[in-house]
């Protein structure tokens, strides 16, 4: 699973892993919080994490896998996201991201 984000003109991608990268938690503001990027975990795992809190991840697309086409989210969708100390997952469910409408 590789997600998509947009970062000034290009679109960023980030692996299923932790790598150091950051990645955007939308805010009250409009502007996105930027935390540490953990990764992604399946909705049925992120249950069992004290403390975690669901925030929405700017992410824009995402790919199943290198050689499979890119699928964009809608406008007015954001992926959802866990957000704890160290910083935010991305949800899943099953195979692909477990999305939400914005405000």
């Amino acid at each position: 699973m590789i997600l998509k984000r947009r970062m000034n003109c290009i679109n960023k991608s980030y692996p299923p892993f932790r790598n150091g990268d950051l990645v955007g938690v939308m805010s009250d503001r409009g502007e996105p919080d930027l935390v540490k990027w953990l990764g992604i975990i399946d909705r049925k795992a992120v249950r069992r994490i004290e403390g975690a809190q669901e925030v929405a991840l700017d992410f824009i697309a995402f790919q199943p896998d290198l050689l499979s086409q890119t699928y964009w989210f809608p406008s007015d969708q954001s992926i959802v996201g866990c957000r704890i100390e160290d910083g935010a997952l991305a949800v899943m469910d099953g195979p692909r991201p477990l999305l939400k409408r914005r405000r």
